[in-house]
């Protein structure tokens, strides 16, 4: 779920593994709608549930159909995708 400083720590062992910029951008930190303000559990549950929802539907069948794109062998950086699988 994160927050942004949590984000920076994210970031910085990320690089160290030897994630780039580019997949490091990709990454949702903190998670959930803006809009919902919420702090209870629920309301951070069904806000993080809402924009998985919404970034399946804007990304439907957008990926390649390859072996090591899946979308979790995707975030990897290359030289550890095929232990992904």
């Amino acid at each position: 779920i994160g927050s942004k400083t949590k984000r920076v720590k994210f970031e910085h062992r990320l690089r160290e593994r030897g994630f780039d910029d580019a997949l490091m951008a990709r990454m949702r930190c903190p998670m959930g709608l803006a809009e919902v303000k919420g702090k209870l559990p629920i309301e951070i549950a069904v806000s993080i549930a809402a924009e998985i929802i919404a970034t399946y539907n804007a990304c439907f069948g957008q990926h390649d159909a390859g072996v090591n794109a899946g979308p979790i062998a995707q975030l990897l950086p290359p030289s550890r995708r095929s232990q992904a699988l």
